[in-house]
């Protein structure tokens, strides 16, 4: 049986505020005032980093009277300081108010932006004072929905932190990896070689904070992957790609020698407020299989509306599609990378191809200027 609940419109639109404040919004973005910063930040790039940390900390736990349904303002303490907030609503080029912000297929909330961001080259990393280890799944999630442009958690078989000087030179989190379950067992043996997918994971999640320097990936990922094998013995490969359609393309994999596959194929993907939905959700929710109405609560908390009494999910589906909520969209291809542990895995990958690492002007510059083709 299918949940219904009948929303207002006003309801429906402090929902998605809801998702964007919890930062579950993907297209939404951030904007805070120099004199905002200031005032909670000193003048060096980690206390900059670590205000925002607690803004955003303290937007999430932000309450409201029961009276206000659209929660699109409020205000909040930080550090003895009251901060105000605005959530508005822009169309998908940011460039006009929104026609309907109760449609999450037309609308950009301007709060949140995980921007990547580079580190320059000049600054090297003192590995006396940082530290790797394992953490548990909640500290790994709360970092990643904080900083990471990609905030939803993973499907995760480790999370290992990297530990560094924060605010008053006290030991902090300042690095996350999160180490995943692939999508199908597929993704390992096409690209490490072993006929059996528990010979692998794929590296969901890297991300270090601005106050690491600029060689801390390579260090991090390399600590990471000894822990990776102590936690986990029977993994000997590890899977990663990078998207360039967020600028990446792997220069952090090839300072750690992994073994570049080459690009995956483009293809179509269906995404709602930038999140993409596997095909096995959509299937689960089409043919009412286990798990369909979890897969259902999905979509709306992205933003769709609910099953209307009688309405089949499949038919739900088409009309979201064809109400552009359920937008269809072109994956550009990926760079795929593998980092082989073992002498064992090493040996397995002999057969695949180790070609020569992409390089970021090339690589970013075609995919940007041809966004529609399909590379192979």
């Amino acid at each position: 049986m299918i949940a219904v609940t009948d929303e207002t419109r006003t309801e429906i639109i402090g929902r998605l505020n809801d998702r964007c404040r919890q930062g579950l919004d993907r297209t939404a973005r951030i904007v805070v005032t120099r004199t905002c910063l200031a005032t909670l930040a000193g003048d060096t790039l980690a206390s900059r980093a670590i205000a925002q940390a607690h803004l955003m900390q303290a937007l999430r736990r932000c309450t409201f009277d029961p009276r206000d349904t659209e929660r699109n303002r409020g205000s909040f303490t930080v550090r003895d300081t009251e901060v105000f907030f605005a959530i508005d609503y822009y169309d998908a080029a940011l460039e006009y108010g929104s026609e309907d912000p109760a449609d999450a297929g037309v609308t950009t909330r301007r709060w949140r932006d995980r921007r990547a961001s580079f580190v320059s080259d000049d600054t090297v990393i003192d590995p006396r004072r940082y530290a790797v280890d394992v953490i548990d799944h909640a500290t790994a999630r709360a970092f990643i929905a904080d900083h990471h442009y990609l905030p939803r958690y993973p499907a995760a078989q480790l999370a290992v932190g990297l530990f560094g000087p924060g605010a008053g030179e006290r030991a902090s989190l300042v690095g996350a990896i999160v180490f995943g379950v692939p999508a199908t067992g597929a993704v390992i043996t096409r690209h490490t070689g072993f006929a059996d997918p528990a010979r692998g994971c794929v590296l969901q999640r890297l991300l270090c904070l601005p106050s690491v320097a600029a060689n801390g990936e390579s260090y991090f990922a390399s600590r990471a992957f000894r822990l990776l094998r102590q936690a986990r013995s029977r993994i000997e490969a590890v899977v990663s790609f990078s998207d360039p359609g967020f600028g990446h393309c792997g220069c952090v994999y090839a300072a750690l020698s992994g073994a570049y596959r080459g690009r995956t194929r483009a293809r179509n993907v269906l995404r709602i407020a930038g999140e993409t939905i596997s095909e096995r959700t959509l299937s689960k929710i089409r043919n009412l299989e286990t798990g369909h109405a979890g897969a259902i609560d999905q979509l709306v908390r992205l933003g769709a509306r609910r099953p209307a009494t009688g309405e089949h999910p499949r038919a739900w589906l088409d009309t979201l599609k064809a109400n552009g909520v359920l937008a269809a969209q072109r994956q550009s291809p990926l760079f795929t990378y593998c980092f082989e542990l073992t002498r064992r895995a090493r040996t397995a990958g002999q057969s695949l191809p180790r070609l020569a690492y992409p390089r970021r002007s090339d690589a970013i510059a075609q995919y940007l200027l041809a966004p529609h083709q399909s590379h192979r």
